[in-house]
């Protein structure tokens, strides 16, 4: 509480005393009740006494305050006599704040004008109300209570808010309290942000009377709930005629296109597509995948981001139809006994039916073997049961004739690059045959001075100064001298030495250098190289590489190799591997086969010769 307690210089045996303290305060009217007493004081111990009209008066900043008159006063000596006493109200500032400057006065005949001043500052009045929040943060359309934290209980208020330049009136007359729920269309104002600041402003009024304004801000932030849209999501065969024969996706064979769209909420915009395939991620509105790897349930994933980040995410669930090559299984030709211008084709194979809905073909063809042109299909059946297996017997070819067959096998996806496998059926068997110009043996006589079908036993030496053909199985425990050229397709097994020479003759010296790797055989002179062998491989795919490198030391080029392979439980060579041509100086051989079965285990055979 302020108070001030002055007094002025003697004059005349006494002098001027003011006392001004504070009472109590209105705090609604804004003004504090003010107390003084002005007195007169005996300066020199003498007493002094006077009478007739003596005027007197208090001021606040020029203002009187209070004021009257006297017509005797009676200062005792060394005492004090009081000229007046009460109290009257300052008005204090619209802030609330008041700065008082206090001038009192008394006029007499024998003192003349005596004054006395002094400034205080009276105790604030709290004005306009300081709000307060339950919580500094709030979603839009959620709700926050404001505490006026009221100075009077005489104050109300009227309370309005601005977010993002909009104005929104939140409501008039509360008194401790209101409950303000944010817009949800205020969230329109945002596109691009997940939150942002309002302002909640509180006009203080007491009566009608606007005495301050204070404000508060508020975070507002989007619910977590407010996502964009997938407006729709779709996904259709992207490789022409699959579904419309299948009716499904196939495994290896169809692509997917995608399609995807959104809508943003509360003013947001789209701002990225992706759509999930197979586990790849591609980014748009309209993508197309790469082959289909998998089977059976597969699901895309579609996801839409807006302009605050938001995404939203949607899947589709597609069926893919497990799906492999026609693969052979098994191939066999044979005469037909008793009627040896009959072939038994017997083959057999499977492929993928596709709900019965993929139709595979399995075509046999013929032809002499001298003959390059297959001609057409001499047998041909379709299948969708996803294997097939049969004998069929072609008739019309002669006992005196050898013939290649070839299988082809093929289904809707596979007629440009069909599974095929070929086998050579000799001339009708027979002991012996014999010609103007050569014998046959275990078969008709077709040709040379010696036409032998099937394996050739030779317990002594075999000297060979032409070509020299094998198709079966040449077993030779003695040495053998070889002046021709040597053309091998089914196994050689030797126990003796081999003996090469060049067609004009020259003697080649014979070489096993074991140390360089078994089943090598190299010229020291010339640097003709021979290699042969055999083994097992299991594919993990559909492709599978035999490669084969000359150890160090030896030649660096090879001229020509021959490798073929068979299922095990085949008893046939069917399959010729493609050879990777080599340029000068490459010491190895590749040979590349297709078509395989994952898992079945192969056997192979190759023949090699470099320099």
């Amino acid at each position: 509480m302020a108070t001030f307690n002055g007094s002025s210089k003697a004059s005349f045996y006494s002098y001027l005393r003011m006392e001004i303290w504070e009472n109590w305060k209105d705090t609604a009217n804004n003004y504090t009740n003010i107390g003084y007493k002005l007195s007169l004081v005996s300066s020199n111990g003498w007493p002094y006494a006077s009478g007739g009209s003596y005027p007197w008066s208090i001021k606040d900043n020029g203002v009187v305050k209070a004021s009257g008159t006297i017509s005797t006063y009676n200062v005792p000596a060394g005492g004090t006599y009081q000229i007046a006493a009460g109290n009257f109200n300052v008005t204090h500032n619209n802030d609330g704040a008041k700065w008082c400057d206090f001038y009192g006065q008394f006029s007499s005949s024998a003192h003349g004008n005596i004054d006395v001043y002094g400034g205080i500052h009276l105790v604030t009045i709290a004005r306009a109300s300081t709000p307060t929040l339950s919580a500094s943060t709030v979603d839009y359309g959620g709700s926050v209570t404001i505490y006026t934290n009221r100075a009077s209980t005489d104050f109300t208020h009227n309370m309005w808010a601005s977010f993002s330049g909009e104005t929104v009136i939140i409501g008039n007359s509360y008194t401790t309290s209101a409950t303000f729920t944010v817009p949800v269309s205020l969230m329109n104002k945002i596109p691009n942000e997940s939150s942002s600041w309002g302002t909640i402003h509180v006009d203080t009024y007491s009566g009608g009377t606007l005495i301050g304004t204070k404000t508060i801000v508020l975070n507002t932030t989007v619910p977590a709930s407010i996502v964009p849209t997938i407006t729709s999501k779709t996904q259709a065969e992207a490789v022409s005629g699959i579904f419309a024969n299948i009716g499904g996706y196939v495994q290896g064979i169809s692509k997917v296109e995608a399609t995807l769209a959104g809508a943003g909420t509360y003013s947001s915009t789209i701002t990225g597509y992706e759509i999930t395939i197979e586990g790849k991620t591609y980014t748009g509105a309209s993508v197309t995948s790469g082959l289909l790897l998998g089977s059976g349930s597969s699901t895309i994933t579609y996801k839409v981001t807006d302009s605050r980040g938001r995404t939203v995410t949607g899947t589709n669930v597609i069926t893919i139809l497990a799906y492999t090559q026609p693969t052979l299984t098994s191939f066999s030709v044979v005469r037909k006994t008793g009627a040896t211008t009959t072939l038994q084709v017997e083959r057999s194979g499977t492929f993928s039916h596709l709900t019965a809905k993929n139709q595979a073909t399995m075509a046999v063809y013929t032809k002499l073997k001298t003959a390059t042109d297959w001609g057409t299909a001499k047998s041909s059946v379709n299948s969708t049961t996803g294997s097939y297996r049969g004998v069929v017997e072609l008739t019309g070819h002669v006992d005196t004739s050898s013939y290649d067959v070839k299988v082809v096998f093929y289904d809707e996806f596979t007629s440009g690059n069909p599974s095929s496998a070929t086998l050579s059926v000799s001339t009708a068997i027979v002991p012996m045959s014999w010609s103007r110009t050569g014998v046959g043996a275990g078969k008709v006589w077709e040709r040379g001075a010696l036409d032998v079908g099937g394996d050739a036993y030779i317990s002594g030496e075999l000297n060979v100064t032409g070509d020299t053909t094998v198709s079966s199985k040449l077993n030779v425990t003695g040495d053998t001298a070889l002046s021709g050229t040597l053309n091998a397709t089914g196994t050689t097994n030797m126990s003796g030495a081999l003996n090469l020479q060049s067609k004009d003759g020259t003697g080649l010296k014979r070489v096993y250098p074991s140390s360089k790797g078994t089943g090598w055989f190299k010229d020291e002179t010339t640097g003709l190289v021979l290699q042969w062998g055999n083994g097992t491989f299991t594919p993990t795919g559909s492709v599978h590489d035999i490669s084969r490198s000359l150890p160090v030391g030896m030649p660096t080029v090879f001229h020509s190799v021959h490798v073929s392979i068979r299922p095990m439980d085949i008893a046939s060579w069917i399959f010729n591997g493609s050879i990777n041509a080599y340029s000068y100086n490459v010491s190895s051989f590749r040979a590349v086969f297709s078509g395989l079965t994952t898992g079945k285990q192969y056997g192979y055979y190759f023949f090699a010769i470099g320099e």
